[in-house]
């Protein structure tokens, strides 16, 4: 038995075990908590290592094809996204009879494109089981070869249906059509009815092509098991064999298309020559890269960064401009040669009897690729078809761009076809087709001026950008005056090439007491500095006079001439070609640029001719490209010829001169011996609201910069064209004669090609002046509403009546008959008035 102590010492002792005990289980619980979550941040952990090498996984094999695979989102996009690739398609629908091989050409070849590039990302997946062990393959993305066939087909297909929904929002509203002008409406006729439907025809056959090519890569799919043991035949498309055989044609493709620049690329049509492109791309990068995987070194990386390192050190410019000594100076100031050309005016002597200033025609032309070069070709020629003495009345047009172009167009036609003679009655009725200057002008724009430029782009010219040295004949510039001469040379057989000849001999200054048989205007093609940013006119002037003392502007000729002997010239074709390097299409032309040390230094030593060029080293280039980077609408230059002729188009201003010069009080205005009409062909923007709540656009730190400077180009054009209004008014006190393209309610592309659709509405808007003899102003509240209208009808109905009666009023001033039925008095000064007048009651 215990005694009393004891027991009392074993209960104390079992008590403390308990809390032991339960310490120890509170311990033991801790640690199994701690455990767990060890185990499940270790599982977290796990499944994030898979994930990150699942998606590495997957990473890879898009990177196994990514040549094939991005080569066919280049395609797909570029046969889709742009405007002109649709516009092209548009072309192909409405000329269908005349481009059924063209037709047929684009789906072979996308076909073919579709196919390649779908065997090309099948013997990499191949060819990558050689180098990747079977097992950390992604079985299911075995479809991956044909994606990258499929993609192509169905851009195409997305590219057919927009084409035919845009071909549909063309048309002209009801009321337009049934219409209250004379002038008419778009024609509609079975071709353009049949046009939607061959589009959407289109389009199933491309969606059916990449169906096939589905289907073909379903049966016939990569195994990645096998891969590792069998490769791919010396006959498959990455072959051994075939290799030579597709490289075989790339440097034919390449040396024909710099050979022969226009007329094979035009059979073809640019759809093919781009997915040829497309195909021998995706053949290129796919050798590339596998070269590269198999000796795991960055090809296509070190490609690049050569082809920016040839560029940077300008080792490779191939687009030089080709001037040649001109074989005389003929250039006159411009004060000199306007008085020379007023007096060889055969009808100068009429308007003088009848006390009349004669009326001299200033035309700007804005640039806007085909369409403006149709666009001002046609409202030109047709004016010229309308009043014979029309040319003869135009001293000078100054072109921008795509207005360069058919400014030049206009001008050749005229210095074959255009008399200097007596005055004659214009035409006041319908013609009901198309005069002989507008057909010929018609046919040769017509042509496609595009294919040249994308066979030569992306094929010889491609290439030279990874050539340490350059080749001329690969400049895609130079196909685009081979395609102009063409066009000239298949409209006018038998007849010398205006383009062909020297710019300067386009249009001799006219000598003192000398009348031409014929009349043409001078042109001034309008081109910008790179490194400057100023205007650098080419014309038939001299510089000096013609521009103020501090806009540092220098005209072409004296840019490029030589310090000591003749003056240096271009062809007419290289002059346009010039005005019209817009971004990315056409490239910036070079030219040699002296510098005032070079110069000095010939001229106080002339007869170290040896060290000319070694004193000073390397020759010195400066770039020129498209007009319109400084101002599109070709405005500024007229206002150069409005400032330098002052004298005579504001009396006052020439008298208070002339008191200055006397230092005498006498301001007796001179007799005004003409009277100044602008023409300005311009394309119309919808109205900007600067009220209005604009909306919010992405990317704001690295787009803004770049959308203001092109909306700040667009402006200035604007701003030119009031500049222009308001030397109009303050020296004639009537507006210039405004031809505006409706660019609101139809989509006139960016390019060189156009469809007849396109055609016909440039035709339209180009002033049909029976058409102003509306005889009520309930019409004009129908159909001539303001420019900026919100009504579809008012809109459309207000541009077509501008153009009329702009037309009406050149007719008006040049016709010698009874001109009491030439009202015009729906002009655009008087729709002004009334509209205000309307609004105001």
């Amino acid at each position: 038995m215990w005694s009393a102590p004891a027991a009392d010492l074993a209960l104390t002792h079992g008590a403390r075990s308990c809390v032991s005990c339960r310490l120890l289980a509170v311990s033991l619980r801790d640690q199994q908590l701690k455990l767990a979550d060890s185990l499940s941040s270790g599982a977290v952990v796990l499944s994030f290592s898979e994930s990150l090498l699942k998606a590495g996984k997957i990473s890879r094999e898009f990177s196994v094809v990514r040549a094939p695979l991005l080569t066919s989102l280049i395609g797909a996009v570029g046969l889709s996204v742009l405007d002109q690739a649709r516009e092209i398609f548009r072309v192909l629908a409405l000329d269908f009879r005349e481009q059924r091989f063209q037709i047929l050409s684009a789906f072979f070849f996308l076909l073919l494109a579709s196919v390649a590039l779908w065997r090309m990302a099948y013997d990499l997946s191949v060819f990558a089981g050689h180098r990747i062990e079977y097992r950390t393959r992604v079985r299911g993305f075995s479809w991956l070869p044909g994606l990258c066939g499929v993609i192509a087909p169905l851009g195409m297909a997305c590219a057919l249906f927009w084409s035919s929904q845009e071909l549909g929002r063309q048309e002209l509203p009801k009321e337009m059509v049934v219409g209250f002008f004379d002038g008419g409406a778009l024609p509609v006729d079975a071709e353009v009815i049949a046009a939607p439907e061959r589009l959407m025809i289109g389009a199933g056959v491309a969606f059916a092509i990449g169906l096939l090519v589905a289907v073909l890569a379903a049966l016939f799919r990569p195994n990645f098991a096998r891969s590792q043991s069998s490769g791919i035949s010396d006959w498959d498309i990455l072959g051994h064999k075939m290799r030579y055989v597709v490289l075989g044609m790339l440097i034919f493709l390449i040396a024909f298309y710099a050979a022969f620049p226009v007329v094979v690329p035009q059979a073809l049509g640019s759809v093919s020559i781009f997915l040829q492109f497309v195909l021998l791309l995706g053949f290129c990068a796919s050798l590339i890269t596998l070269f590269g995987d198999r000796y795991r070194m960055p090809a296509i990386t070190i490609l690049f960064v050569w082809a920016v390192l040839l560029s940077t050190f300008n080792l490779n410019d191939n687009h030089i401009i080709r001037p040649f000594e001109s074989q005389g100076d003929t250039r006159r100031s411009v004060k000199d040669a306007f008085d020379n050309w007023y007096r060889s005016r055969a009808d100068r002597l009429e308007y003088e009897r009848r006390n009349e200033p004669y009326p001299v025609v200033l035309v700007a032309a804005a640039g806007g690729g085909i369409y403006a070069a149709q666009y001002a070709a046609t409202v030109l020629a047709r004016l010229q078809d309308r009043c014979p003495n029309f040319a003869q009345h135009v001293f000078t047009i100054s072109g921008v761009s795509g207005g360069s172009l058919g400014a030049a167009v206009f001008a050749s036609l005229a210095k074959l076809n255009a008399p200097n003679a007596p005055s004659h009655a214009c035409v006041l009725g319908r013609m009901n087709t198309p005069g002989e200057m507008e057909r010929r002008a018609s046919q040769i724009l017509k042509r496609d001026f595009l294919s040249p430029v994308v066979a030569t782009g992306l094929f010889p010219d491609f290439l030279q950008r990874f050539l340490p040295f350059p080749i001329q004949r690969f400049d895609r510039a130079r196909a685009f005056e081979a395609a102009v001469n063409d066009a000239w040379d298949q409209t006018m057989p038998g007849e010398e090439n205006p383009f062909k000849k020297g710019f300067l001999e386009h249009w001799p200054a006219p000598k003192e007491g000398v009348q031409s048989e014929r009349a043409w205007p001078a042109l001034i093609l309008n081109t910008t500095a790179v490194e400057g940013g100023f205007r650098v006119p080419i014309q038939p002037f001299e510089n000096g006079g013609l521009y103020g003392p501090l806009s540092g502007d220098v005209d072409f000729q004296s840019y490029i001439k030589e310090p000591i002997g003749n003056l240096f010239d271009v062809t007419l074709g290289t002059a346009v070609s010039l005005s019209a390097r817009f971004p990315w299409i056409m490239p910036a032309g070079s030219v040699e640029l002296q510098t005032i040390k070079r110069i000095m230094y010939r001229v106080t030593n002339p007869d170290r001719t040896d060290l000319w060029d070694e004193w000073f080293g390397t020759r010195i280039y400066r770039r020129l490209v498209d007009g319109g980077y400084f101002e599109n609408s070709g405005v500024e230059s007229l206002l150069d010829i409005i400032n330098n002729q002052r004298e005579e188009l504001d009396p006052l201003y020439a008298a208070r001169e002339r008191a200055m010069v006397n230092a005498t009080k006498d301001e007796t205005p001179v007799t005004k011996r003409f009277s100044l009409y602008t023409i300005v062909i311009n394309s119309f923007q919808e109205k900007v609201d600067v009220y209005a709540e604009n909306h919010r656009q992405g990317i704001s730190e690295l787009l803004s910069p770049i959308r203001t400077m092109l909306n700040t180009r667009e402006r200035r054009g604007y701003e030119a064209v009031y500049r222009g209004l308001q030397e109009q008014m303050l020296l004639e006190g009537r507006f210039p004669s405004f031809f505006v393209l409706n660019q609101t309610d139809f989509r006139f592309p960016l390019g060189w090609q156009i469809s007849d659709v396109t055609r016909r509405l440039i035709a339209r808007h180009s002033g049909e002046p029976q058409s102003a003899l509306v005889r009520d102003w309930g019409v004009l509240e129908i159909l001539g509403g303001v420019v900026d209208s919100r009504d579809k009808v008012q809109r459309i109905g207000s541009f077509l009546n501008l153009s009329d009666n702009s037309a009406c009023e050149i007719v008006a001033a040049l016709h010698n008959g009874p001109r009491d039925a030439l009202k015009c008095n729906l002009s655009w000064s008087e729709i002004i008035k009334r509209s205000n007048a309307s609004t105001n009651n």
